[in-house]
Protein backbone atom coordinates (compact mmCIF):
# COMPACT_ATOMS: atom_id res chain seq x y z
CA UNK A 1 0.00 0.00 0.00
CA UNK A 2 0.94 3.59 -0.84
CA UNK A 3 0.75 5.78 2.08
CA UNK A 4 0.41 10.19 1.01
CA UNK A 5 3.91 10.37 2.33
CA UNK A 6 5.53 8.33 -0.67
CA UNK A 7 3.36 10.90 -2.92
CA UNK A 8 6.54 13.15 -2.89
CA UNK A 9 8.12 10.78 -5.37
CA UNK A 10 5.27 9.10 -7.33
CA UNK A 11 4.14 12.47 -7.95
CA UNK A 12 3.65 13.90 -11.18
CA UNK A 13 2.95 17.42 -9.97
CA UNK A 14 4.46 20.06 -12.86
CA UNK A 15 5.24 23.21 -9.65
CA UNK A 16 4.85 25.65 -12.51
CA UNK A 17 4.03 28.24 -9.84
CA UNK A 18 6.91 27.51 -7.71
CA UNK A 19 9.10 30.41 -8.63
CA UNK A 20 10.80 31.75 -4.67
CA UNK A 21 12.14 29.71 -2.54
CA UNK A 22 14.69 29.75 -0.03
CA UNK A 23 16.57 26.92 0.40
CA UNK A 24 18.22 24.87 -2.35
CA UNK A 25 20.14 21.06 -2.25
CA UNK A 26 18.27 18.71 -0.40
CA UNK A 27 20.69 17.64 2.96
CA UNK A 28 19.62 15.29 6.08
CA UNK A 29 19.71 16.00 9.34
CA UNK A 30 21.14 13.27 11.91
CA UNK A 31 19.01 14.67 15.01
CA UNK A 32 16.01 12.89 12.99
CA UNK A 33 15.39 9.27 13.12
CA UNK A 34 12.34 8.56 11.14
CA UNK A 35 11.92 4.75 12.22
CA UNK A 36 13.70 2.72 14.92
CA UNK A 37 16.14 -0.27 14.27
CA UNK A 38 13.44 -2.44 14.59
CA UNK A 39 10.93 -0.90 12.23
CA UNK A 40 13.59 -0.89 9.47
CA UNK A 41 13.63 -4.69 10.10
CA UNK A 42 9.78 -4.58 9.27
CA UNK A 43 10.47 -2.70 6.36
CA UNK A 44 13.05 -5.40 5.35
CA UNK A 45 10.71 -8.35 5.89
CA UNK A 46 7.80 -6.92 4.44
CA UNK A 47 9.42 -5.62 1.15
CA UNK A 48 11.13 -9.14 0.49
CA UNK A 49 7.24 -10.60 -0.23
CA UNK A 50 7.11 -7.46 -2.75
CA UNK A 51 7.59 -8.95 -6.48
CA UNK A 52 10.69 -7.52 -8.03
CA UNK A 53 11.27 -5.80 -4.71
CA UNK A 54 14.93 -4.69 -5.74
CA UNK A 55 15.96 -2.88 -8.80
CA UNK A 56 15.87 -0.21 -10.96
CA UNK A 57 17.33 -1.36 -14.69
CA UNK A 58 15.54 -4.62 -16.50
CA UNK A 59 16.43 -6.05 -19.74
CA UNK A 60 13.51 -6.65 -21.80
CA UNK A 61 13.34 -9.32 -24.78
CA UNK A 62 11.48 -11.82 -26.25
CA UNK A 63 8.49 -11.58 -28.44
CA UNK A 64 11.58 -10.74 -31.33
CA UNK A 65 12.19 -7.28 -29.31
CA UNK A 66 14.84 -5.63 -27.41
CA UNK A 67 14.08 -3.27 -24.70
CA UNK A 68 15.03 -1.15 -21.42
CA UNK A 69 13.43 -0.67 -18.37
CA UNK A 70 14.40 1.97 -16.10
CA UNK A 71 12.87 3.42 -13.27
CA UNK A 72 13.54 6.59 -12.45
CA UNK A 73 13.25 9.34 -9.52
CA UNK A 74 11.88 12.50 -9.94
CA UNK A 75 14.32 14.93 -8.86
CA UNK A 76 16.98 17.49 -9.91
CA UNK A 77 19.28 16.28 -6.91
CA UNK A 78 22.72 16.70 -8.34
CA UNK A 79 24.02 13.43 -6.51
CA UNK A 80 21.27 11.41 -8.37
CA UNK A 81 23.22 10.42 -11.67
CA UNK A 82 21.84 8.89 -14.60
CA UNK A 83 23.66 5.33 -14.51
CA UNK A 84 26.19 4.95 -17.91
CA UNK A 85 24.66 1.54 -18.63
CA UNK A 86 20.93 3.81 -19.10
CA UNK A 87 22.91 6.57 -21.16
CA UNK A 88 24.29 3.97 -23.79
CA UNK A 89 21.05 2.07 -24.49
CA UNK A 90 19.07 5.52 -24.78
CA UNK A 91 21.90 6.07 -27.42
CA UNK A 92 21.37 2.85 -29.18
CA UNK A 93 17.71 2.95 -29.00
CA UNK A 94 14.97 4.06 -31.68
CA UNK A 95 12.85 5.37 -29.13
CA UNK A 96 12.75 6.66 -25.37
CA UNK A 97 9.59 6.39 -23.89
CA UNK A 98 9.09 8.88 -20.40
CA UNK A 99 5.77 9.47 -18.12
CA UNK A 100 5.34 12.96 -19.87
CA UNK A 101 7.66 15.00 -21.65
CA UNK A 102 9.95 18.19 -21.01
CA UNK A 103 8.18 19.68 -24.05
CA UNK A 104 4.85 19.62 -22.55
CA UNK A 105 6.00 20.10 -19.13
CA UNK A 106 7.06 23.64 -20.12
CA UNK A 107 3.48 24.18 -22.11
CA UNK A 108 1.22 23.25 -18.98
CA UNK A 109 1.78 26.67 -17.61
CA UNK A 110 0.02 27.39 -20.87
CA UNK A 111 -2.44 25.05 -20.54
CA UNK A 112 -3.25 25.81 -17.23
CA UNK A 113 -4.25 29.27 -18.14
CA UNK A 114 -6.61 27.80 -20.55
CA UNK A 115 -8.32 25.59 -18.13
CA UNK A 116 -7.80 27.01 -14.24
CA UNK A 117 -10.69 24.98 -13.92
CA UNK A 118 -8.45 21.91 -13.44
CA UNK A 119 -6.78 22.97 -10.42
CA UNK A 120 -9.08 25.76 -9.03
CA UNK A 121 -12.16 25.98 -7.56
CA UNK A 122 -13.62 28.88 -9.19
CA UNK A 123 -16.82 28.91 -7.29
CA UNK A 124 -18.33 27.24 -4.06
CA UNK A 125 -15.97 26.70 -0.76
CA UNK A 126 -12.20 27.56 -0.37
CA UNK A 127 -9.72 25.66 1.28
CA UNK A 128 -9.96 27.70 4.37
CA UNK A 129 -13.51 27.09 4.83
CA UNK A 130 -12.89 23.17 4.26
CA UNK A 131 -9.91 22.90 6.21
CA UNK A 132 -9.34 23.76 10.40
CA UNK A 133 -8.12 26.72 10.95
CA UNK A 134 -4.94 25.41 12.33
CA UNK A 135 -4.56 23.13 8.42
CA UNK A 136 -5.13 26.36 6.51
CA UNK A 137 -2.74 28.52 8.51
CA UNK A 138 0.01 25.78 7.94
CA UNK A 139 -1.28 25.52 4.37
CA UNK A 140 -1.35 29.25 3.48
CA UNK A 141 2.24 29.56 5.15
CA UNK A 142 4.10 27.06 3.27
CA UNK A 143 2.46 28.77 -0.13
CA UNK A 144 3.73 31.56 0.85
CA UNK A 145 7.47 30.98 -0.36
CA UNK A 146 6.48 29.69 -3.31
CA UNK A 147 4.79 32.72 -4.52
CA UNK A 148 1.56 31.79 -3.80
CA UNK A 149 -0.54 34.28 -1.30
CA UNK A 150 -3.46 33.36 0.70
CA UNK A 151 -6.11 34.36 -1.45
CA UNK A 152 -4.86 32.59 -4.59
CA UNK A 153 -4.31 29.45 -1.86
CA UNK A 154 -7.37 29.64 -1.21
CA UNK A 155 -8.73 28.73 -4.27
CA UNK A 156 -7.05 25.57 -5.45
CA UNK A 157 -8.62 22.62 -5.57
CA UNK A 158 -6.89 20.09 -2.71
CA UNK A 159 -5.10 17.74 -4.88
CA UNK A 160 -3.44 20.36 -6.53
CA UNK A 161 -2.69 22.54 -2.98
CA UNK A 162 -1.76 19.18 -2.00
CA UNK A 163 1.16 18.61 -4.37
CA UNK A 164 2.64 22.08 -3.59
CA UNK A 165 3.91 20.85 0.29
CA UNK A 166 4.13 17.46 -0.52
CA UNK A 167 7.84 18.05 -2.12
CA UNK A 168 10.34 19.97 -0.04
CA UNK A 169 10.91 22.99 -0.54
CA UNK A 170 15.24 21.90 -1.14
CA UNK A 171 13.89 19.96 -3.77
CA UNK A 172 11.18 22.63 -5.41
CA UNK A 173 14.12 25.16 -5.63
CA UNK A 174 16.06 23.14 -7.56
CA UNK A 175 13.30 22.65 -10.24
CA UNK A 176 12.15 25.93 -10.34
CA UNK A 177 15.80 27.52 -10.80
CA UNK A 178 15.83 24.89 -13.91
CA UNK A 179 17.43 22.05 -12.48
CA UNK A 180 17.19 18.91 -14.47
CA UNK A 181 15.48 15.99 -13.35
CA UNK A 182 16.64 12.46 -13.91
CA UNK A 183 13.49 12.29 -16.36
CA UNK A 184 14.66 15.27 -18.45
CA UNK A 185 18.43 13.82 -18.23
CA UNK A 186 17.54 10.82 -19.79
CA UNK A 187 15.76 13.30 -22.96
CA UNK A 188 18.27 14.74 -23.38
CA UNK A 189 20.79 12.10 -24.26
CA UNK A 190 18.10 10.85 -26.70
CA UNK A 191 17.84 14.11 -28.54
CA UNK A 192 21.63 14.53 -28.86
CA UNK A 193 21.56 10.95 -30.05
CA UNK A 194 18.84 11.61 -32.24
CA UNK A 195 16.78 8.99 -30.64
CA UNK A 196 12.68 10.12 -30.99
CA UNK A 197 11.24 10.72 -27.30
CA UNK A 198 7.51 9.65 -26.91
CA UNK A 199 5.25 10.53 -24.14
CA UNK A 200 2.99 7.30 -22.14
CA UNK A 201 0.75 10.70 -21.55
CA UNK A 202 0.48 14.14 -21.39
CA UNK A 203 0.11 17.05 -18.59
CA UNK A 204 -3.73 17.09 -19.51
CA UNK A 205 -4.78 13.76 -19.13
CA UNK A 206 -2.26 14.05 -15.80
CA UNK A 207 -4.62 16.68 -14.66
CA UNK A 208 -7.98 15.60 -15.61
CA UNK A 209 -7.54 12.25 -13.80
CA UNK A 210 -6.35 14.32 -10.76
CA UNK A 211 -9.51 16.31 -11.13
CA UNK A 212 -11.74 13.55 -11.32
CA UNK A 213 -10.48 12.13 -7.80
CA UNK A 214 -13.44 12.25 -5.19
CA UNK A 215 -13.87 15.57 -3.38
CA UNK A 216 -13.41 13.62 -0.25
CA UNK A 217 -10.08 11.93 -1.30
CA UNK A 218 -8.84 14.51 -2.64
CA UNK A 219 -9.37 16.45 0.82
CA UNK A 220 -8.06 14.05 2.51
CA UNK A 221 -4.66 13.81 0.68
CA UNK A 222 -4.34 17.61 1.22
CA UNK A 223 -4.74 16.94 4.92
CA UNK A 224 -2.42 14.59 5.32
CA UNK A 225 0.01 16.38 3.42
CA UNK A 226 -0.35 19.10 5.35
CA UNK A 227 0.20 17.00 8.79
CA UNK A 228 3.20 15.63 7.84
CA UNK A 229 4.47 18.54 6.56
CA UNK A 230 7.53 18.96 8.90
CA UNK A 231 8.40 15.46 7.67
CA UNK A 232 8.63 16.17 3.77
CA UNK A 233 12.71 16.81 4.01
CA UNK A 234 13.78 13.70 6.05
CA UNK A 235 11.23 11.33 4.21
CA UNK A 236 12.49 12.31 0.48
CA UNK A 237 15.94 11.59 1.62
CA UNK A 238 15.31 8.77 3.11
CA UNK A 239 13.02 7.51 0.07
CA UNK A 240 16.01 8.89 -2.22
CA UNK A 241 18.94 6.58 0.22
CA UNK A 242 16.22 3.50 -0.47
CA UNK A 243 15.97 4.65 -4.40
CA UNK A 244 20.31 4.73 -4.97
CA UNK A 245 20.49 1.39 -3.34
CA UNK A 246 17.24 -0.51 -5.19
CA UNK A 247 15.22 -0.91 -2.91
CA UNK A 248 12.27 0.37 -4.33
CA UNK A 249 9.98 -1.93 -2.45
CA UNK A 250 11.09 -0.83 0.19
CA UNK A 251 10.04 2.78 0.13
CA UNK A 252 6.00 1.84 0.40
CA UNK A 253 6.63 -0.16 2.99
CA UNK A 254 8.84 2.61 5.02
CA UNK A 255 5.90 5.04 3.99
CA UNK A 256 3.76 2.41 5.68
CA UNK A 257 5.02 1.96 8.63
CA UNK A 258 5.74 5.60 9.10
CA UNK A 259 2.49 6.34 8.45
CA UNK A 260 1.44 4.13 10.92
CA UNK A 261 3.39 6.69 13.62
CA UNK A 262 1.77 9.44 11.88
CA UNK A 263 -1.72 9.08 10.90
CA UNK A 264 -4.26 7.78 12.86
CA UNK A 265 -7.49 8.66 10.93
CA UNK A 266 -8.87 5.75 8.77
CA UNK A 267 -10.13 7.40 6.56
CA UNK A 268 -6.93 9.35 5.62
CA UNK A 269 -5.20 5.51 4.97
CA UNK A 270 -8.42 4.62 2.83
CA UNK A 271 -8.02 8.13 0.43
CA UNK A 272 -3.90 6.60 0.37
CA UNK A 273 -5.16 2.80 -1.50
CA UNK A 274 -7.07 5.14 -3.40
CA UNK A 275 -4.68 7.48 -5.03
CA UNK A 276 -2.18 4.65 -5.04
CA UNK A 277 -4.61 2.52 -7.85
CA UNK A 278 -4.97 5.82 -9.52
CA UNK A 279 -1.00 7.09 -9.60
CA UNK A 280 0.45 3.79 -9.75
CA UNK A 281 -1.90 0.98 -10.36
CA UNK A 282 -4.42 2.60 -12.86
CA UNK A 283 -1.47 4.41 -15.08
CA UNK A 284 0.72 1.20 -15.28
CA UNK A 285 -1.96 -0.39 -17.27
CA UNK A 286 -3.27 2.69 -19.24
CA UNK A 287 0.64 2.81 -20.30
CA UNK A 288 0.90 -0.95 -21.24
CA UNK A 289 -0.49 -0.62 -25.00
CA UNK A 290 1.86 2.28 -25.91
CA UNK A 291 4.77 0.39 -24.08
CA UNK A 292 4.03 -3.30 -26.05
CA UNK A 293 3.53 -1.27 -29.23
CA UNK A 294 7.07 0.83 -29.30
CA UNK A 295 8.36 -2.80 -28.36
CA UNK A 296 7.60 -4.17 -31.21
CA UNK A 297 8.21 -1.41 -33.60
CA UNK A 298 11.69 -1.63 -32.44
CA UNK A 299 14.59 -0.98 -29.90
CA UNK A 300 12.91 1.03 -26.69
CA UNK A 301 13.89 2.25 -23.78
CA UNK A 302 11.25 3.22 -21.10
CA UNK A 303 12.32 5.42 -18.15
CA UNK A 304 9.50 5.97 -15.59
CA UNK A 305 9.20 6.28 -11.98
CA UNK A 306 10.65 3.42 -10.01
CA UNK A 307 7.77 2.75 -8.36
CA UNK A 308 5.73 2.04 -11.16
CA UNK A 309 8.22 -0.90 -11.11
CA UNK A 310 7.23 -2.95 -8.46
CA UNK A 311 4.96 -5.28 -7.21
CA UNK A 312 2.15 -7.61 -8.94
CA UNK A 313 0.74 -4.47 -10.83
CA UNK A 314 4.22 -3.16 -11.57
CA UNK A 315 5.51 -2.91 -15.37
CA UNK A 316 7.53 -6.02 -14.77
CA UNK A 317 5.03 -8.00 -13.69
CA UNK A 318 2.66 -6.40 -16.35
CA UNK A 319 5.49 -7.26 -19.29
CA UNK A 320 6.01 -10.67 -18.40
CA UNK A 321 2.10 -11.69 -18.48
CA UNK A 322 2.28 -10.52 -22.18
CA UNK A 323 5.36 -12.77 -22.92
CA UNK A 324 8.44 -10.43 -22.35
CA UNK A 325 11.22 -11.79 -20.66
CA UNK A 326 12.49 -9.53 -18.14
CA UNK A 327 15.71 -9.98 -16.38
CA UNK A 328 17.24 -7.29 -13.68
CA UNK A 329 20.56 -5.72 -14.17
CA UNK A 330 22.00 -5.14 -11.13
CA UNK A 331 23.73 -1.34 -11.29
CA UNK A 332 26.58 0.30 -8.99
CA UNK A 333 25.84 0.81 -5.50
CA UNK A 334 22.37 -1.49 -5.40
CA UNK A 335 21.71 -4.33 -3.03
CA UNK A 336 21.98 -7.29 -5.49
CA UNK A 337 19.76 -9.53 -3.30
Amino acid sequence: MLKPLTFLIAAVALCTLCAQVVHARCIADPAINLLTDSQRAQVDVAAAQVPNALGRLYEISGNNTRGMLFGTFHTAQPDVDLPDEVAARIEQAETLLVEVTTADQQGAQAMLGLRPDLFMSLDGKGLSDQLSPQDWTTLSTAAAPLGVPPHVADRFKPWFAATLVALPECELVLQARGGTTLDARAELVAQAAGVTVAPLETTLEIFEMMDALEDTVELAFLQTSISTLDLAVPVFIETLDYYQRGEIAHVAEFADILAADEIDDPALIEAAEVLETQLLDGRNANWMPTITAALEAGDTVIAVGALHLVGETGLVELLREQGYVVDRIVLEGETAQ
